[in-house]
């Protein structure tokens, strides 16, 4: 009688047991799919931000020199339009500030992809060789900016 009882408890623990284990490597192997599925989440969301992002716009502003004078020129370095881009030195539309020349509007309605557009400087005592130069414009995201501090060369 007590072997009887004794091969129920071990077989019933041995089965347990079992279960027991094989509960915990669900557990795991869940947790281990789910983090792979976060993980192809996280690569996707990233492809599709930079994919939009070699879609935008990428205006930048530079001084260079040649030629007379030099001048300030805004560059679209990305893949799409910039719309009503206007452009700032120290908080005033460049057409307004001292020392400036540019031919056509401003804003300027349109700056397709690899455009650029440039303002003439007269570089003289009167005139300072440091901006805070700021671009507004828009796209397909809205209203972007773009700033930065550049010295005539």
């Amino acid at each position: 009688m007590l072997q009887g009882i004794w091969d129920w408890v071990t077989a019933d623990w041995l089965c347990t047991l079992s279960l027991l284990g094989n509960l915990i490597l669900g557990v795991i192997a869940y947790l281990q799919w789910r983090e792979a599925a976060r993980q192809r989440e996280i690569e996707q969301q990233w492809e599709e931000r930079t994919r939009q992002d070699r879609k935008s716009v990428q205006l930048r502003a530079q001084f260079r020199t040649g030629g007379k004078s030099p001048r300030l020129q805004v560059i679209n370095q990305g893949e799409a339009e910039a719309c009503d881009v206007r452009v700032l030195a120290n908080d005033v539309p460049v057409k307004e500030q001292g020392g400036f020349a540019g031919h056509g509007d401003h804003p300027i309605p349109v700056l397709a992809p690899g455009g650029s557009y440039d303002y003439l400087y007269a570089s003289d005592k009167s005139n300072p060789n440091t901006f805070r130069i700021e671009l507004h414009w828009k796209d397909d995201r809205g209203e972007e900016k773009w700033e930065s501090t550049l010295k005539v060369k």
